[in-house]
């Protein structure tokens, strides 16, 4: 059978095996080390042979042009002597050179305006293996005289069987470059301090992306610039990327500015230039830890054959772009809905796409996070073990927190999950925060900023509302004054609430109406009366209207100290008016979650009367608060 197959082999492949054979006998049977410095370094390379090892004494060296090799099994290897201080090369043309092996050595860009940009190359070659090297980039300045980092740290081109191990790429405009390459792998690498993009990839095939590490970009915002750090593109090419692994690495903006993260334009596809010939195909995309903060944490154009598994997606709160928008700077999964037979599965990510319409995907034991909702189980800083958007991002600051949605589960990154079960699993110690108090779980008019404070979060400063003095004035039917949702979520799922203000009325009983309103969920308002009506819902659909006593709202010039107060999840509503109950009916279970609302004072609609006043103190606190000062006062024997 051996030989059957032989001889139905095409004529070329016949000869091809003729020779390889041929260069192995003919290889000296022992393979000699030779020891060289820049003086000896050329006549040492012309004396080579399949199997030889030539070991490079420290020194600068000219630039390193490599254009035979080896053998099959038996490569030429050229090693650093000493790995502490390797050889420095200016560059490298590796051009045709087979069964190669370059280890420990350095290459530095040159810093002169003369000097290739491609200053490292790997051209038209088969079997080589770049291991332990140190590719070092320079500074050019910039259109405003700035100098930014420059270059290409490594291009390789139609090659084959090309391996880059346990390798350092620090200070280029791109780290990687690879084109036309078959059976690629890029393992354990280091690649920090880029302007533009981490790794960039195109008619690749076999190709496997794995535990590297990615960080900490130099890039400049407003340049022109759009920042990848492992990019994958169709647009000029005539063949699509096929057999794609990208898994196990940390991609981590850490000190940098935002950057995308895994993304894979399918430009052809999406410009309608090309067909389904030139969809991406058999991508796998897993155990990836992406700490970033752009809206392309894992973009994937059109594909045949995805799968997304087991990745953790979270913002990096400190690398967000120059101005206010949360969406962009969010990272999520995004897929092209043109894409077929998709799996995704167990990641721990913002958000997801949407399904493609052909019925063959599958999105399945994915979790959820967000960082907009405070409060929230979902919140970060209910499901992470230690996130502040104020300072740069740690592994350790995302693996799960003790009690959180994340515990002990099998989901996301197995990196985290592996961090997770080493830390010491009593809750961390709080964040600190860097607002002037404690604001976790309270909203707080603050007369001195003439604004509105709520809760941003652990570790957060506060969300701001400036409402342009030290107080709040009420009466507007057409608009009112309404918190965002993400100032209002003290309040979503509450089990237990205080709601403490002093307002006065700006006369008489024509000045009655709603005085807050968080819609669907809970309503306040004074009657023409002087009484004041609290309509609660709860979460697991239960109702209850509590009316108080008339009071003197309208009759004093002095203001009332309101307030509303609910001790749950199985509890009494209570109101007071100057400390003294006026008001108590029971009410079960936790605060109406509302998606789209926040809290409003007055009514937010124009359909109903708005409370015509001013409010001089506004507090609302909830759980995880300490609200006994206020529960202690409550007359529990009051009935009406």
């Amino acid at each position: 059978m051996r030989m059957q197959t032989i001889f139905r082999a095409p004529l070329a492949a016949v000869m091809a095996l003729a020779l390889s054979a041929a260069l192995w006998d003919a290889s000296p049977a022992t393979a000699e080390t030779t020891w060289a410095d820049p003086a000896t370094l050329e006549t040492a390379l012309e004396t080579l042979q399949p199997g030889d090892t030539l070991a490079l004494r420290p020194g600068r060296y000219p630039r390193l042009h490599l254009t035979r090799g080896g053998a099959i099994a038996r490569p030429v290897t050229l090693r650093a002597a000493d790995a502490e201080n390797p050889p420095v090369f200016p560059g490298l043309i590796l051009r045709g050179a087979d069964h190669v092996v370059l280890d420990g050595l350095a290459f530095h860009l040159p810093g002169g305006t003369e000097v290739d940009r491609r200053f490292a190359r790997v051209e038209d070659a088969q079997d080589v293996t770049l291991r332990r090297l140190r590719f070092l980039g320079a500074r050019r300045p910039d259109d405003t005289g700035v100098p930014r980092p420059w270059g290409f740290g490594l291009s390789v081109t139609d090659g084959t069987d090309i391996e880059i191990l346990d390798s350092e790429f620090s200070g280029f405009a791109r780290g990687l470059v690879a084109s036309g390459v078959e059976r690629l792998t890029v393992a354990r690498n280091l690649l920090h301090g880029m302007r533009v993009d981490g790794m960039n990839f195109a008619e690749v095939g076999d190709v496997l992306i794995e535990d590297n590490e990615i960080r900490d970009f130099d890039r400049v915002e407003g340049a022109g610039d759009h920042p990848d750090m492992i990019q994958f593109w169709t647009r000029g090419t005539e063949r699509p990327s096929t057999g794609i692994t990208i898994r196990r690495n940390v991609l981590n903006s850490g000190t940098g500015s935002f950057t995308q993260s895994i993304f894979m334009r399918n430009e052809l596809i999406d410009t309608h230039q090309a067909g389904e010939d030139m969809f991406y195909r058999d991508v796998v995309i897993e155990e990836n830890v992406i700490l970033n903060a752009h809206l392309h944490g894992i973009t994937v154009g059109a594909t045949l054959g995805l799968t997304i598994r087991r990745n953790t997606v979270a913002r990096n709160a400190s690398s967000d772009g120059p101005y206010d928008n949360r969406n962009l700077w969010t990272p999520r999964i995004n897929v092209a809905s043109v894409s077929r037979d998709v799996l995704i599965l167990g990641n721990v990510v913002h958000g997801l796409p949407e399904p493609g319409w052909d019925g063959s995907w599958t999105m399945v034991g994915n979790q959820i996070v967000q960082d907009r909702i405070p409060g929230q189980r979902d919140h970060y800083d209910q499901v992470f073990f230690g996130v502040s958007p104020e300072t740069p991002a740690m592994l350790a600051d995302f693996a799960a927190r003790p009690g959180g949605l994340l515990d002990g589960r099998e989901i996301g990154a197995p990196r985290l999950v592996a961090i997770s079960a080493e830390l010491d699993k009593g809750a961390p110690a709080a964040l600190p925060d860097p607002g002037a108090r404690d604001m976790r779980g309270v909203i707080r008019l603050d007369p001195a900023q003439g604004a509105i404070l709520s809760d941003g979060g652990a570790g957060s400063a506060p969300f701001e509302r400036d409402i342009g003095g030290p107080t709040i004035i009420m009466g507007d039917t057409i608009e009112p004054l309404v918190l965002t949702r993400e100032m209002t979520a003290p309040l979503f799922d509450a089990s237990r609430f205080a709601i403490r203000m002093r307002l006065r009325a700006r006369g008489d009983f024509r000045t009655a109406g709603e005085i807050l309103r968080l819609h669907q969920s809970l309503m306040l308002r004074s009657t023409g009366r002087g009484a004041f009506e609290i309509d609660v819902r709860s979460a697991e659909g239960g109702r209850t209207i509590l009316k108080s006593r008339p009071t003197r709202l309208y009759r004093d010039d002095e203001p009332l100290e309101l307030i509303v107060a609910y001790d749950g999840p199985v509890g009494m509503v209570s109101i007071l008016i100057n400390g003294e109950t006026v008001g108590r009916k029971p009410f079960t279970g936790t605060l109406r979650p509302v998606q789209s609302w926040g809290l409003s004072f007055g009514n937010p609609f124009g359909t109903k009367l708005s409370f015509d006043g001013v409010i001089e103190e506004f507090e609302v606190r909830t759980d995880p608060g300490d609200l006994s000062d206020v529960f202690s006062i409550i007359d529990t024997s009051f009935v009406r």
